[in-house]
């Protein structure tokens, strides 16, 4: 996992003098073709020494709820910093957060996002130096680290059932007797927690047959 810091203002062009220019912002770069692109961001701040998200689904724009947070694309950033007060602007983080993940069961969002970000150290004071998640975090980051020893990568689709994955859409798994003697098989769709191959079921038509 790598991580690429820079100033909002750098990412989106902004002119210098604009008052969230120098807000921090963390993209990811990684490897894992499970969890899609990760091009798109929620917006974390401190308050009183407590942790908040934006969630522009709630009457005050931001709660302390993860299991709630929005989603910005690039370009949305600035109208998710509006739901931000104002005296907490300076003690905002962008951080970006996969949409696939987003998509998944939202209780473990928190733990999805410490599993991202758990070797970059100035996020994880930030996050851990907060009364309302401070203790959450840390067991967090000691289960993350502790998979990492054991030679084992975070399993972000634990509580995915296969089954829906598969019923869902009519997919089955394909047995690698199936493909293993292909030269340079490529399989178009696979299960997002197992990389298990999956049928694609289609319909074919032949005008000159009908």
């Amino acid at each position: 996992m790598l991580y690429h810091k820079k100033k909002l203002g750098e990412k989106l062009g902004l002119p210098t003098f604009n008052h969230y220019y120098n807000i921090p912002i963390t993209s990811l770069e990684y490897d894992l073709k499970n969890l899609g692109p990760s091009d798109v961001y929620i917006i974390t701040f401190k308050q009183d020494n407590n942790l908040f998200v934006v969630d522009i689904t709630h009457q005050l724009g931001h709660t302390s709820h993860f299991d709630t947070v929005s989603l910005f694309e690039l370009d949305k950033l600035l109208s998710g910093i509006a739901a931000v007060p104002l005296a907490a602007v300076q003690n905002i983080q962008i951080l970006s957060f996969p949409d696939k993940l987003h998509s998944l069961n939202p209780s473990q969002r928190l733990k999805n996002l410490v599993a991202l970000y758990y070797k970059d150290a100035e996020i994880m004071r930030y996050f851990k130096t907060t009364k309302n998640t401070g203790d959450q975090v840390t067991r967090y980051q000691l289960d993350a680290e502790r998979l990492e020893r054991q030679g084992k990568s975070f399993d972000f689709f634990k509580y995915v059932s296969r089954g829906k994955i598969r019923e869902e859409d009519g997919l089955s798994e394909v047995s690698s007797k199936d493909y293993d003697f292909i030269p340079d098989f490529h399989p178009f769709l696979t299960s997002p927690r197992s990389q298990q191959v999956l049928s694609v079921p289609v319909t074919y038509f032949d005008d000159k047959t009908k």
